[in-house]
């Protein structure tokens, strides 16, 4: 596995949804192209449908594929929580606690 230069933050606010979540999808394609680890502020959640479960899942997949790691912040708030527990994703993504 190839270090990692650093990681890149990206910040969801209010809906993860097929429009966010694209802009998430690119933000990440973009850090990943760099060598960068990507860290998914989520706490700022306060709804998800499932394309913004896709995207998640999509950065995931991304990151895997390139030997990179994906990290949630939370406290993961429960719209996020309870689509990720109901498509069983939840156990893939690391988590990190920021209050």
């Amino acid at each position: 596995m190839l270090a990692p230069k650093h990681s890149t933050l990206l910040a969801v606010d209010s809906n993860l949804n097929a429009q966010t979540g694209s802009h998430l999808r690119t933000q990440a394609s973009e850090a990943l192209i760099h060598g960068d680890e990507v860290v998914v502020d989520v706490r700022g959640v306060e709804s998800m449908d499932v394309a913004g479960l896709s995207a998640l899942v999509w950065v995931l997949h991304e990151s895997i594929r390139q030997d990179r790691r994906t990290t949630l912040i939370g406290p993961v708030p429960h719209p996020v929580n309870r689509l990720l527990g109901l498509s069983g994703f939840r156990h893939l993504f690391e988590t990190v606690l920021w209050t």
